[in-house]
């Protein structure tokens, strides 16, 4: 039988994977799309302030969650491949901390020159979270076959 901390560990895992991917396959696409037409740029600084905080509030708990769930299952069963998600979770935050950090600041602003780009190098920067996290939600699936 598992126990609450693997089961816990595997639905945050899954959570943390499931939306980040909805955000590349959507979200990324549609803020991408909106820059290419006449009154984009306008559409991002309305939309963006709006919608980073929402998403800020479910991947945030979620992430740190994870980092606490995963770890706790690896501490109930001695098995060290809960620290491959735990890790997964961690650099997830920092790489959206240090590397999309300051775009997300101006977007959220909705000031600054090149708001095109600074979208694109946001959009672009997101594609590593979803492998960072797959990652981790695959390695939380496999164990299940130890």
């Amino acid at each position: 039988m598992l126990s609450s901390s693997i089961l816990a560990s595997i639905a945050l895992n899954g959570t943390a994977f499931g939306s980040l991917l909805f955000v590349g396959a959507v979200d990324v696409r549609l803020f991408l799309s909106l820059i290419k037409t006449p009154n984009g740029a306008e559409t991002i600084k309305t939309v963006f302030p709006l919608w980073w905080p929402y998403g800020r509030d479910l991947m945030a708990p979620c992430g740190f969650l994870g980092i606490i769930v995963n770890s706790l299952a690896y501490y109930q069963s001695s098995n060290a491949v809960w620290l491959v998600p735990a890790t997964t979770h961690l650099i997830t935050i920092l790489w959206t901390v240090s590397v999309m950090g300051e775009d997300i600041k101006k977007l959220v602003a909705a000031k600054g020159a090149g708001l095109e780009r600074i979208t694109r190098s946001f959009c672009w920067a997101h594609f590593p979270r979803i492998l960072f996290a797959g990652i981790g939600y695959g390695v939380s699936l496999a164990s299940l076959h130890q």
